[in-house]
């Protein structure tokens, strides 16, 4: 028995199961994504400040996708498919909301299922933004990414990766494992890095800016 009341932090388990009911203030979007992609995750309740034109949404996979599409090497497709989706509905529904200058921000969430209730509910797989930099104007896509790509997303993927214009390695070990992810991407114009790896990377793609991110 776990007693929240009486103790700071307790291991508590988790399964993520298919979502059933929508959440008001996104449920277009909803509806239109988990169509394709209710058996891979959830939508959690949205961060939507109106004031400051921002929206943050965290998407959770469900526990009985998250263990096969691993050993698969698919979750990179579950993440670049989702953007693409996304893109297609702002560009099918202009006069949706999150076409009138909203910064938007989604993360990809593995739960962890048995985790203490103090510390990190899981691990982050991924992350998209319809922003190249904090800086930068809100565009009507999804072009900014960070994907954690495993060897078999990069030795097995046949997605093109078109209208990614940013992506964020500083996650990502190896100068050469960097190199392979670029190269998939055929639109990029500004590459994420830690500053000791920016000269390599510069010599071998001099198309592409690589910012300093220490």
């Amino acid at each position: 028995m776990c007693f929240v009341m009486s103790i700071p932090s307790c291991e508590r388990t988790r399964r993520i199961e298919r979502q059933t009911v929508y959440h008001e203030s996104i449920s277009d979007l909803e509806m239109y994504l988990l169509e394709d992609f209710g058996d891979c995750y959830i939508i959690e309740e949205p961060t939507i400040l109106q004031e400051s034109k921002s929206i943050r949404l965290t998407f959770t996979f469900l526990t009985s996708f998250i263990h096969v599409a691993k050993v698969e090497g698919t979750v990179v497709d579950a993440m670049e498919n989702t953007r693409l989706a996304i893109n297609a509905f702002l560009h099918n529904n202009p006069e949706y909301f999150m076409n009138e200058g909203y910064r938007i921000y989604v993360e990809f969430w593995e739960a962890s299922e048995t985790y203490d209730t103090s510390q990190s509910p899981g691990e982050m797989w991924g992350t998209l933004s319809n922003r190249v930099s904090r800086t930068s104007t809100a565009e009507n896509y999804m072009c900014c990414v960070y994907y954690s790509f495993r060897t078999p997303e990069l030795d097995n993927t046949d997605l093109s990766f078109e209208g990614i214009t940013a992506f964020d390695c500083r996650n990502m070990i190896g100068v050469d494992h960097i190199k392979r992810i670029i190269d998939l991407m055929p639109d990029l114009e500004v590459v994420y890095v830690y500053s000791d790896l920016i000269q390599e990377l510069s010599d071998y793609r001099p198309d592409i800016e690589f910012v300093s991110s220490n």
